[in-house]
């Protein structure tokens, strides 16, 4: 798979990838080695299926501060922060997307989306991006999931 394309600067912000749970790590590692400069993180949409457990989860994956208070105000300012990670591009990966936060209203996928991409819009082109985990057999019904958002969204082939 041509990676470079996840970090193209014009490209869009959010991706999906049709790959199996276990192979997620293999990817974190192939992505790690192509671009030894990004800051990858991993946050389990498994263990982040409503509000309280996503912030637990993506807290730890981006190491926020430990006075992060779990609402969307302070995730926002925690993300478009991150002073604490090395300068350069910075890659999100959700493994099991379809999970993530699957039992809270679609409106608060909506504002993690939302939040998302006012984050890659406040920092430099190209520099911060996201890229979701969904078996191949959820693809279709996690893209009619992330339509709602009205945000564009590349397909990646493995």
């Amino acid at each position: 798979m041509n990676y470079n394309q996840i970090f193209e600067q014009n490209g869009p912000s959010f991706y999906v990838i049709g790959l199996e749970a276990p192979e997620v790590m293999a990817l974190r590692r192939d992505l790690a080695q192509a671009f030894p400069a990004t800051t990858i993180r991993v946050i389990r949409g498994d263990k982040s299926t409503n509000e309280e457990a996503f912030f637990n989860e993506a807290g730890a994956a981006l190491q926020f501060p430990g006075d992060f208070v779990e609402l969307w105000e302070n995730f926002a300012a925690c993300l478009n922060d991150l002073n604490w990670l090395p300068d350069g591009q910075l890659l999100i990966l959700f493994s099991y997307a379809p999970y993530l936060l699957c039992d809270e209203s679609p409106e608060v996928f909506g504002e993690l989306i939302e939040q998302l991409a006012k984050t890659a819009t406040n920092r430099p082109a190209g520099q911060f991006k996201v890229l979701f985990q969904v078996s191949p057999g959820d693809m279709a019904a996690y893209l009619d999931r992330f339509a709602s958002s009205g945000k564009r969204l590349r397909v990646l082939t493995p």
